[in-house]
């Protein structure tokens, strides 16, 4: 199979995953609050339809099984990060403590959360 067919493939994937994130985040609170970690499964999705085209000369060029499990790592990360701020901003804090924080300091919070478990995924996937 060719690279372009290959690359195509995964963009038309990954795109319609996307697509229907957006879509379902629309209808639903719970995508909402998932769709960073959805967005980031679709373009592992995406990428592993890439690999499976030309799997022997793509991994070998680029090393993507190693990319791939990165980004993998980073998505349970991201969802285990997302739900337990889930868990502890909207459900411990305010259902059961009634503490109204303001809206950026959960944000920021997991923002820095992610930055973290970047910087620790690019470290573990790197050596």
């Amino acid at each position: 199979m060719s690279l372009a067919l290959a690359v195509f493939a995964g963009i038309a994937v990954a795109a319609t995953l996307w697509f229907l994130i957006r879509l379902a985040a629309q209808r639903s609170q719970l995508v909402k609050s998932l769709a960073f970690p959805l967005y980031v499964a679709a373009l592992a999705v995406g990428l592993k339809i890439f690999t499976l085209f030309e799997a022997e000369s793509i991994r070998e060029l680029a090393h993507f099984d190693v990319v791939l499990a990165g980004v993998l790592t980073f998505l349970i990360a991201i969802v285990v990060i997302r739900v337990v701020g889930l868990i502890f901003f909207d459900v411990y804090l305010h259902s059961s403590r009634g503490v109204r924080l303001p809206p950026l300091l959960p944000k920021v919070a997991i923002g820095t959360s992610y930055l973290i478990a970047a910087i620790l995924v690019i470290k573990l996937v790197g050596s």
